[in-house]
């Protein structure tokens, strides 16, 4: 550990012990002052730092936009897929650091404003609009972050994501026809759907479009399980809830009157009432297992539309531009060809990579760009393993 490091470790346990005895003495007005006096410091002194971030973030994000990582010779686009990341992970440490800073701020100074001043309702709907919109801010940053690293995973949850929001407004949504609540959970997924397609970049959605067709066999067979198994699931719930009659739910109903109980114990009776009972619930809990599974199927249907219209577009323009490039005989530049190659996927980079012109100016240009090594399996676990289990030394 070098002295900055120690420096760093002292000072953490420092501020940690002094907030500790203000806490236990209950000194809050001098507990919240330092808080103050503390992340104004932070902010200050971190000044520098956070507008170099800034700057890098923003020109590391318009080399990204302008494909300055995204080579031919790196047919897996591993650089650029961890330049995106990289980049990402930037945003998230720099939002992070400064809401939660600004977050301590500002709760501390309204707390000292609220108890020794009556403060307007308009500075504090103003704050809370504040703290409101950093919080946005931040989970952007993580959103963006989880979408590039796990890419699969985040399509897979954005019906779940969708459902979430969904039941924030259920409430008003009580009296509104089955149909109108599945349409509207469709149009809520197709707006999450038409973002998340944008947002990412294409060689992402490639990659991506290979896995739907994983995730559409799952979805057939889950479907299908799931309906079929509805009555047992009715039978569960009915055994659970003790729906069903019997001699000792008649006999302990003290509003019936002894001619009728002694009709309903009857087991005649009794099978043909619980019959009727279980077709019902297995008839309800069909319906809702149908209208899940339906939500679900419709929902990836839509997202996998999304990614095969937004690659197949981006394709049909790239191969004819570089058709048109081709033919016309002009300079070939070696952006235009990364370009097409970016949106064209795998089509165009072979008709690029067959064109001797084109690979002469490719070789030109990545003379000095090498692949990253594959990675095993195998590999990723341990260091998977290694960092989540690794011991500080101090």
């Amino acid at each position: 550990m070098d002295d900055k490091q120690k420096n760093s470790l002292i000072n953490s346990i420092f501020i940690i012990l002094v907030l500790s005895s203000l806490i236990v003495n209950k000194l809050y007005t001098p507990m919240f002052l330092y808080v103050i006096i503390l992340m104004s410091w932070l902010l200050f002194f971190n000044r520098l730092k956070f507008s170099k971030n800034v700057k890098k973030f923003s020109s590391k994000r318009k080399d990204i936009k302008k494909l300055k990582y995204y080579f031919l010779k790196d047919t897996t686009h591993s650089i650029d897929r961890n330049e995106r990341i990289s980049n990402a992970v930037s945003l998230n440490n720099i939002v992070s650091l400064y809401y939660f800073a600004s977050f301590f701020l500002i709760g501390s100074i309204f707390y000292l404003l609220n108890k020794f001043f009556s403060v307007p309702l308009v500075i504090v709907h103003f704050i809370q609009a504040i703290l409101i919109t950093s919080l946005l801010f931040l989970l952007c940053s993580w959103i963006i972050l989880l979408i590039f690293r796990n890419t699969t995973l985040f399509f897979i949850c954005i019906p779940a994501l969708v459902f979430v929001i969904y039941n924030l407004f259920s409430t008003f949504l009580i009296d509104i026809p089955t149909s109108l609540k599945l349409c509207i959970f469709l149009s809520i997924t197709t707006i999450c759907y038409f973002i998340f397609t944008r947002a990412l970049p294409l060689h992402f959605l490639r990659k991506l479009n290979f896995s739907i067709v994983i995730i559409s066999a799952l979805l057939t067979i889950f479907t299908t399980v799931l309906i079929q198994s509805s009555p047992t699931f009715t039978e569960m719930l009915l055994n659970n809830e003790k729906i069903l009659l019997t001699k000792e739910v008649v006999q302990e109903e003290s509003t019936f009157s002894n001619k009728i109980k002694n009709f309903l114990t009857n087991e005649d009776v009794m099978n043909t009432i619980n019959h009727f009972i279980m077709k019902e619930f297995t008839t309800e809990i069909t319906n809702i297992l149908s209208l899940i599974s339906a939500g679900i199927t419709l929902s990836f249907l839509i997202g996998s539309l999304l990614v095969s219209l937004r690659i197949s577009k981006a394709k049909v323009s790239a191969k004819e531009k570089l058709y048109t490039l081709l033919i016309s005989g002009n300079e070939i530049k070696y952006e235009k060809l990364v370009e097409y190659a970016y949106k064209g996927g795998e089509e165009c980079e072979s008709i690029i990579l067959s064109n001797p012109e084109c690979l002469n100016v490719i070789r030109k240009h990545e003379i000095m760009v090498s692949p990253p090594p594959k990675t095993l399996c195998r590999d990723k676990m341990k260091s998977f393993l290694k960092k989540l289990f690794h011991i500080p030394k101090f």
